[in-house]
């Protein structure tokens, strides 16, 4: 799966697939042996959006629009800690929204590993 998410070939047949429309890429790995995040749901997730708000920081806006809110009204940080039911509706929000015009891939492997070994 890495070969498939560095890969010349695979930049260059998202790039076609894209045409004129921004591209977002994002991979995950799961690693049994790694830490919580990289062996996680959560991880999994916060891995995702982190590398999507790379690309098109943007969608922060988006995935986050009531905790924009309240930073930009009040000054204030609050902390933005979410639970994987938060950051997977992120997800949805990003790739549900209808303003901007992009195309997605996310390459994701090992998923079953960790149920597999705990």
């Amino acid at each position: 799966m890495k070969y498939l998410h560095e890969g010349s070939r695979t930049k260059k047949l998202l790039s076609k697939w894209a045409g004129n429309t921004p591209l977002i890429t994002a991979g995950f790995f799961f690693w049994y042996q790694g830490t919580t995040e990289q062996k996680s749901q959560n991880g999994l997730l916060q891995s995702l959006l982190y590398q999507t708000f790379q690309q098109q920081p943007v969608l922060i806006l988006f995935a986050y629009h009531e905790a924009w809110q309240r930073f930009r009204d009040t000054g204030l940080d609050d902390g933005l800690t979410m639970t994987p039911n938060e950051l997977a509706r992120a997800i949805v929000r990003v790739c549900t929204q209808h303003t901007l015009s992009f195309k997605i891939c996310l390459l994701i492997d090992g998923p079953d590993e960790d149920s597999a070994k705990g």
